[in-house]
Order: C-alpha cells, then sequence, then structure tokens
C-alpha cells in the first residue's frame, strides 16, 4: 500500500512523496514482513532523518540496527554473536550515531534504546552504568514506563 502512495498510481495523489500517509503504510507493510517496505522507509527516513526530524533518526537507527538471532545449530553461541558483532561493527555504529542525534533533541524512545545501550554495552556504544541511568530517567520521565525496569 506504501508504494501507492509513494509513487502516486494509487487510491490518493500525494504531492509530497515523504508524506506521513506513505510512511504509515510502509510501516505497516514492514511490520508484516515486507522487505520492500523495509528498504523504502530507510530511504525515506533517512531523507527526513537528514534533515533534522528526531523520530526519523530513532527509526532509522532501529532500521539499521542488524537482526542478531543466533541459529538454534551454533554450538557456542557466544562464540558467534562476538564474530557477527565485529562484521557489523560499522551499522551499530551508524545506528547509534543517529540515535545520539535524536537523543540531543530529547527524542522519548531514543533516550530508552540508547540508554539500554549503554547499559549493556552494546549497540554501538561502549558499557557506560552513569550514562545509561541518565538516559533510562530521562525516558521515564517522558513516559517511556518500560524505562523504571
Amino acid at each position: 500500500m506504501g508504494g501507492f502512495y509513494f509513487y502516486n498510481t494509487g487510491i490518493k495523489k500525494y504531492k509530497n512523496q515523504d508524506s506521513e500517509e506513505t510512511v504509515k503504510w510502509y510501516r505497516e507493510s514492514y511490520s508484516r514482513g515486507c522487505d520492500e517496505a523495509k528498504e523504502a522507509l530507510v530511504k525515506l527516513d533517512r531523507a527526513a532523518a537528514e534533515k533534522g526530524d528526531a523520530y526519523a533518526q530513532y527509526e532509522l537507527a532501529k532500521l539499521i540496527t542488524p537482526d542478531l538471532s543466533v541459529p538454534a545449530n551454533v554450538s557456542d553461541a557466544q562464540e558467534y554473536c562476538k564474530k557477527f558483532c565485529e562484521e557489523h561493527k560499522s551499522e551499530y555504529e551508524e545506528s547509534a550515531r543517529w540515535l545520539k542525534m535524536a537523543v540531543e533533541q530529547g527524542q522519548k524512545d531514543a533516550l530508552f534504546e540508547l540508554g539500554k545501550r549503554y547499559r549493556w554495552g552494546n549497540g554501538g556504544v561502549k558499557l557506560d552504568h552513569e550514562e545509561a541511568k541518565k538516559l533510562l530517567a530521562e525516558a521515564y520521565e517522558l513516559g517511556v514506563k518500560e524505562a523504571f525496569d
């Protein structure tokens, strides 16, 4: 559905190709497993993120973060994870960079996500309990109740 909006070929035509409606439909498609929607979202979010949109920065960070899932047949999960993270280091670092930009603007979900990363020392940042506490407390104050855990 997002493609219909984006390419102005469907139900309704939009002059602004990265309209909220387009992004909404791409997010819906992506949530249902459509890989093409993810590619489109990365383009749309990157364009908005580069213009300073804090929510787009947060969403882009989530989209470009490599998904680490350990196959069941792996004998040494810890070694597998270490190798995976080394291979995807630049993606994790780029993701963290976008999160930090969103945090600078007070984006609550980015505060929570970056706080979790500092808590565990992963996702492109080094372990830092003080920074984690600060970010998670701020996220909690802004309404992210999960930050209290």
